[in-house]
């Protein structure tokens, strides 16, 4: 039993040192966060601290160019988890943020238009009125 273990392991450390030069930005981060989701990421506190390291330093002006809101969000928490400063100024992260409070005031106005009558609805508009 120990030895599969070992033997997985490894496995998962060569997808650390190979797959670093062939992997993308996107498929290092969702490595990352399924070790720590497993809750086996403490067997890998080397090769992650050097994967997130590469990612902040390499890709910072590269990284700005990316569409995708959910590689973006796991990018800026896994950084900011490992204690490595991002900006959330401007950036994907602050255009995130607009986004956001773009599909809130749809919502708010796809609410007024069908008059939902649900009280978490209304609850939801009240607060996004309130800020």
């Amino acid at each position: 039993m120990r030895e599969r273990a070992d033997e997985l392991k490894g496995q998962v450390r060569r997808m650390f040192v190979t797959g670093g030069k062939d992997m993308s930005i996107a498929d290092m981060l969702s490595l990352v966060d399924t070790l720590k989701r497993l809750g086996i990421d403490n067997h890998f506190h080397e090769e992650i601290d050097l994967a997130l390291s590469h990612i902040h330093t390499e890709d910072q002006d590269n990284f700005h160019g990316s569409n995708d809101l959910h590689v973006v969000a796991l990018r800026f928490g896994l950084l900011r988890q490992h204690g490595l400063w991002v900006s959330a100024g401007n950036s994907p992260y602050r255009l995130t943020c607009i986004f956001m409070y773009h599909v809130l005031v749809c919502f708010v106005a796809y609410v007024s238009i069908t008059k939902t009558r649900d009280s978490s609805v209304l609850q939801m508009i009240s607060l996004a009125r309130s800020e």
